[in-house]
This record gives C-alpha cells, sequence and structure tokens, in this order.
C-alpha cells in the first residue's frame, strides 16, 4: 500500500542522437535513420537509455515499458495477480486482479464520487470540508454551480477513512495544491487510461467501449433514469442549467430504457382489453 499511497513525477521521453553526416540536429525530428534513445527522469535522477531501434515508434513503445515498469497501479495490479495465483490452484485474470484491486484500495472512493458527482476536476481537487456527513457541499468548477447532495454512507466512509497522502495537501484529498488544475487532471487522466487494457466494457450493439472516468457520470444518470426518475430532477443532480443539455446527452433509447416503455405500453393495451403476447 506504500507504493500506491506515493506519486512520483516520472517522464520518459524518446529523442534522436544524429550522427555526424545527419543533416538534422533536433533531437524530436522523428523521420531521420539515427539511432533513437530514452530520456528517463525518476526518483528525481536523469538516466538515457538506448532504445536499441532507428525507429521512432518502436522507440515510443520501448518508451511506454518503461513507464509502466514504473507505474504503481500496474505494479500494484501484478502483485495481487501473483499473490493469489500463488495461493490458489486455479489461475485469477487481470480483470479480476483489477476489479479487486478497485473494490479494495484508494481508487474506489475517487471513482465512485464521481459517479455521484460529476467531473473528475471537482473530485481530484475535493477539500475535506467539502464532506459534511455523508453530504457533499461545493461549487462545481465547470457551471459554478452550488452542489449539495447526500451520498451512500459507504463511499463517504471510504472518503473520510483515506489516510493523508504524502504527495496531497493536508486540507485535500487528492490535490497537493502545487501544481495547476489541468496538471492534476492530466495525471489521473493517464492512470485511468492504463487501465483499459484490463478492463473490458461493449455497447448495446456488443463493440467495445474504452473506458473513460465521463461514463461514470454518463452511468449514474441513466441509471436515475431507468429507475423512473423524472429527467428534470436528473437535470437538478446533474447541475445543468438547461434540461434541454440532459435531453441531448441522456435521454438517448438504450435497450433497456426502450424495453421498460414498451412494458408500459403493453400494459396499457392490456388495461383497454387487448390481448397482446410479449
Amino acid at each position: 500500500m506504500e507504493d500506491l499511497n506515493k506519486i512520483t513525477t516520472t517522464t520518459v521521453t524518446v529523442f534522436t542522437r544524429h550522427s555526424a553526416d545527419c543533416k538534422k540536429t533536433d533531437p524530436q525530428w522523428k523521420r531521420c535513420n539515427c539511432r533513437k534513445s530514452l530520456y528517463i527522469y525518476a526518483d528525481g535522477k536523469v538516466t538515457y537509455k538506448s532504445a536499441k531501434t532507428r525507429s521512432w515508434e518502436t522507440a515510443e513503445k520501448a518508451a511506454q515499458a518503461e513507464r509502466d515498469a514504473r507505474d504503481p497501479v500496474l505494479l500494484r495490479l501484478k502483485e495481487i495477480n501473483d499473490d493469489v495465483s500463488a495461493k490458489t490452484a486455479g489461475a485469477i485474470t487481470v480483470e479480476t486482479a483489477t476489479h479487486r484491486w478497485l473494490k479494495g484500495f484508494k481508487v474506489q472512493p475517487s471513482s465512485t464520487a464521481k459517479a455521484y458527482r460529476g467531473m473528475i476536476g471537482d473530485v481530484l481537487k475535493l477539500a475535506r470540508t467539502h464532506l459534511i456527513g455523508n453530504r457533499l457541499v461545493l461549487t462545481t468548477q465547470k457551471t459554478k454551480a452550488d452542489f449539495d447532495r447526500v451520498m451512500p454512507d459507504d463511499v463517504a466512509e471510504a472518503l473520510r477513512s483515506l489516510p493523508p497522502q504524502p504527495h496531497a495537501h493536508p486540507d485535500y484529498f487528492f490535490w497537493s495544491r502545487t501544481c495547476s488544475h489541468l496538471s492534476l487532471t492530466s495525471r489521473w487522466t493517464k492512470r485511468v487510461k492504463m487501465l483499459r487494457p484490463h478492463l473490458h466494457f461493449v455497447d448495446d450493439h456488443g463493440k467495445p467501449l474504452e473506458f473513460h472516468s465521463q461514463m461514470l457520470r454518463d452511468t449514474f444518470a441513466v441509471d436515475m433514469l431507468l429507475a423512473g426518475m423524472p429527467l428534470e430532477d436528473v437535470s437538478r443532480l446533474l447541475t445543468h442549467k438547461s434540461v434541454r443539455t440532459t435531453e441531448k446527452y441522456y435521454a438517448r433509447w438504450v435497450k433497456a430504457r426502450e424495453k421498460k416503455l414498451e412494458e408500459k405500453m403493453v400494459e396499457a393495451m392490456r388495461r383497454m382489453g387487448a390481448k397482446v403476447s410479449f
């Protein structure tokens, strides 16, 4: 857990070592046939490493491998996978390890809070004083709307039980107050993207979906609609200024909603005396 609580700044980039007879001097020039190398900044130290290729594309793959080898999320997933595999006769999939990691560690309250709140930036800059009992009270960054909502007790407890993070200011759950909003969001967006290879979602037609944090907000909105909540009320929960915005993004007829509509139609026809096979 100690590694998960520590977010270090790591940079791995590709650059070109031009030969003496190359006409280019820009280390970021990609299209010459000169050797490619890696600049690695990790744990406060700079190192250089040969990418063992003259192809920029191949060098980028080597750079990503270096990033993955230093990423605490992926390292923790591997630990879980290896640990469970050693204790059980059967193999455990990476998907199962991901599920267990999300269920048991600190990503859970952040992700679940997004489902009940909204945008990733609001969660990442969430101050501890914004959590009052099981309510979140704040002003949203995007729309500047006043937000005062109750949330599930287990989500509030998960947030409250988070220990102070070395990278975070004591007054905040995830923000150090030393980086910009864009930098903070970009950092965590990259972490979310790293989970994608281990998650498998499909749409109503069975086509693959790439996971992104906005899907949590979408899921919350659609779940509320499918549970029978009026569109106007869902719009207020999402802090939309106009119900038309909610209609545009969340009133699309997904299969489950279509089925509910059809069930109501059949029920109405039967009440009118019609025989309907369903």
